[in-house]
């Protein structure tokens, strides 16, 4: 289990938080059939806080977003095949104003690790 957070206040402390960050990740490994094969995966939760932003569209308050993350890859011999996904839910959010991120992004990966 992994988990942080951070909090960005005011003068006036906490109860006027400015931005507010989290992200608390369950991680699980294991070997297969005598460690020829090898898992790692996770799944997250991310949350990102109400917050003041500025951009070129203008300044406002924005949030807050609940994301969850999920990943898996198997290792047999060097050779790992991975796939994950980003903003499993597909919510709608943004970091700055007017510029909206991807609902859902999912991704394929392939990674050889050479032995010498």
């Amino acid at each position: 289990m992994q988990s942080w957070s951070s909090i960005q206040c005011d003068k006036n402390g906490l109860s006027r938080a400015l931005d507010t960050r989290s992200l608390s990740r369950l991680i699980y490994s294991q070997d297969f059939f005598k460690a020829p094969l090898h898992v790692d995966s996770y799944v997250a939760y991310e949350l990102i806080g109400r917050h003041r932003a500025e951009s070129d569209y203008g300044s406002k308050v924005l949030g807050p977003a609940h994301l969850v993350h999920f990943r898996i890859e198997g290792t047999i011999e060097g050779v790992t095949l991975i796939w994950g996904t980003e903003n499993l839910t597909g919510q709608h959010y943004e970091y700055l104003p007017g510029y909206m991120l991807i609902r859902k992004e999912e991704y394929f990966g392939l990674k050889w690790t050479l032995k010498l």
